[in-house]
């Protein structure tokens, strides 16, 4: 099984959303980490699968609805990393720079 490992960055934006949802409504929280968790196990199946972002040798998967944001990971050969959990009414490609940072 490959090994996911979270930017340290994006592994704060599932905390930071996650409490926005549970402050919205109790037990928000738990259903939005189940649907990260759906995207990772998702993406772990075939992670050639899906869409590459533009200019970088990332790939996209957006999580279902209600939730508006895309994962954005990259395949690498002993793990695969999400780099970040991307709002989708946010500043597109915020995140590039943590390609840079491991």
């Amino acid at each position: 099984m490959t090994a996911v490992v979270f930017h340290p960055d994006a592994d704060a934006e599932v905390d930071s959303e996650a409490a926005y949802y549970d402050s919205r409504s109790p037990g928000r929280a738990a259903h939005f980490r189940a649907a990260v968790e759906a995207a990772v196990q998702t993406v772990l199946a075939q992670p050639n699968a899906h869409p590459k972002y533009p200019k970088t040798s990332c790939r996209t998967y957006i999580l279902p609805r209600p939730y508006p944001f895309t994962l954005i990971y990259k395949e690498r050969p002993a793990d695969l990393i999400v780099y970040a959990l991307a709002h989708h009414k946010r500043k597109p490609g915020y995140w590039k720079y943590r390609l840079r940072r491991p």
